[in-house]
């Protein structure tokens, strides 16, 4: 199966739909109405909602924190969940969005009665007002996992909540895919934890190639790469950090005297090294790499990157359009065909920070390639369970 992009919109969504329209990095959009009024909303263009997801948002339901608070089917809003689910759907049905999305609410850690507590507030609700409306448009289930959940294993180290939500989803027939978002909390630039990536594999795949369900991947950064290999429908790519990493945070309430959030620091992608540069290193990496040609990623933002890094705008437009061909080429490709080309796409990396390192760059844990060699590991692992590799 072909794997499609979708834009994670937030809130520099403008510079988003301005690279999926102008250099056509993405077939649609994952529409975020935290940052965008239902007016807004309501006025893209069809041709382009028909393509693209309406994220509810609902993570944390008691606050109608930003542009929720012009939904009147935000569930604070509403005299109870039954107007709440049918309002919600009946808005995407109009809109005709390429899904309906039945909304998640966000909980910390791994709870008892988790998955109880989601069917009672928002899936059975929202399959019931589904039912009621009555459409034949394929639904998502939206989960948010914290890492808690997914690396949680029984007593013989067999995946034991993980597998009890595929058993309860794959059993709901209305379901035919999920909108999938990874809550990990790690704080380095890349995720090297190989617990952590060897169960996200696992899981993914138990619906997309296990049941063949439909799954689109939040709030990824440059791991979606690696997380390609387990056949998922669309990945998403992001212009801002907020919107590649997920954060309970932009929706909570905003405390008393409590100021925005501060600017995330600029970072250069490098599609040859799947990392992220900080700016000052650019200049010395561009002297010192310039007999590399193609080193620095496209050529149409390549003046930018060399020598204005600091122009936030057109470094977003870099990243997504590098990233997005990235994405394409693997995406074209399915199975064995994909997973050897990421493989390669990986090793291809830690050759370019190995020439780096002869000429002399050092670059600190948050710019190097020490996840790339956890990747490759966690890669082949999967590759020889479904032998390709």
């Amino acid at each position: 199966m072909k794997m499609e992009i979708c834009h994670q919109l937030g809130r520099n969504f403008r510079c988003a739909k301005e690279s999926q329209t102008q250099d056509g990095t993405g077939e649609g959009l994952i529409l975020a109405p935290r940052y965008m009024e239902r007016k807004t909303v309501r006025a893209l263009p069809l041709s382009l909602k028909q393509k693209s997801i309406f994220d509810p948002q609902f993570f944390v339901p008691d606050v109608a924190r930003g542009s929720l608070a012009t939904y009147d089917f935000f569930p604070c809003l509403c005299n109870d969940i039954d107007e709440c689910s049918r309002k919600c759907v009946n808005f995407q049905l109009h809109n005709n969005f390429r899904y309906i999305v039945i909304p998640t609410q966000f909980e910390e850690g791994m709870q008892t009665g988790f998955i109880e507590r989601q069917l009672e507030r928002f899936i059975n609700p929202f399959l019931n007002a589904i039912a009621n409306i009555g459409t034949n448009k394929d639904v998502l289930l939206q989960l948010v996992v914290t890492r808690e959940m997914l690396i949680d294993k029984d007593e013989k180290g067999r995946p034991r909540f993980p597998n009890k939500l595929l058993n309860i989803i794959t059993g709901i027939r209305r379901i035919s895919g999920v909108y999938l978002i990874f809550d990990h909390h790690y704080t380095s630039q890349q995720i090297k934890n190989i617990g952590f990536l060897t169960a996200a594999l696992r899981f993914i795949n138990g619906f997309a190639i296990e049941n063949e369900m439909d799954v689109i991947l939040g709030y990824l950064n440059t791991e979606a790469i690696l997380y390609s290999i387990t056949g998922p429908k669309i990945v998403t790519i992001g212009s801002m950090s907020a919107t590649r990493k997920f954060k309970v945070k932009h929706f909570e309430k905003k405390e008393e005297g409590e100021g925005g959030f501060p600017q995330a620091r600029s970072r250069i992608y490098f599609p040859t090294l799947l990392q992220w540069i900080t700016p000052s290193r650019v200049a010395e990496i561009a002297q010192k790499m310039a007999d590399q040609r193609g080193f620095f990623g496209p050529r149409e933002y390549q003046s930018v990157v060399t020598r204005h890094p600091q122009e936030r705008k057109k470094v977003y437009l870099h990243h997504l359009l590098a990233f997005s061909r990235q994405l394409r080429i693997i995406g074209d490709l399915e199975g064995k065909e994909r997973f050897l080309r990421v493989r390669t796409m990986m090793e291809k990396a830690v050759e370019n920070f190995a020439l780096m390192d002869s000429r002399d760059i050092e670059l600190n844990p948050d710019n190097n390639g020490s996840h790339l060699k956890k990747w490759l590991k966690v890669a082949r692992e999967f590759g020889k369970k479904q032998g390709w590799e």
